[in-house]
């Protein structure tokens, strides 16, 4: 069975998804590009046939957006959350599928945290 790897990126920085912490923290009210990186069982970049989708719950767990079709580039695919979709604080949980056809599929999950000045508290 093929697998479609995802690998999640903002502002065309691959980063790695493994911490507790929220992976990205993003400015109040500020647009924001989702970008991530699609990648067939054999490392090349997926072509338009694969659909991803993108799905965001706010803090209290209900729904941003919902299954969104992300926009497909020759290199990666990318959904920009407009500045009221960045005005509630707090942590949020996002995860982005993608379908190939049948046989191709993958997903990534993440969390991003909205701050009123883009910074993390530690």
């Amino acid at each position: 069975m093929k697998r479609i790897l995802l690998t999640l990126m903002m502002c065309m920085v691959l980063v790695s998804l493994v911490s507790a912490e929220p992976s990205y923290t993003f400015q109040q009210n500020t647009a924001v590009d989702l970008k991530i990186t699609c990648l067939d069982e054999n490392n090349s970049l997926c072509n338009d046939v694969t659909i991803c989708t993108l799905t965001v719950n706010k803090p209290d767990m209900t729904n941003l957006v919902k299954n969104v079709s992300m926009t497909h580039n020759d290199n990666f695919y990318n959904y920009t959350l407009n500045t009221t979709q960045t005005e509630t604080l707090g942590e949020h949980s996002a995860t982005i599928i993608c379908l190939g056809g049948g046989v191709d599929d993958g997903y990534t999950s993440f969390t991003y945290l909205i701050t009123t000045n883009g910074l993390q508290l530690t």
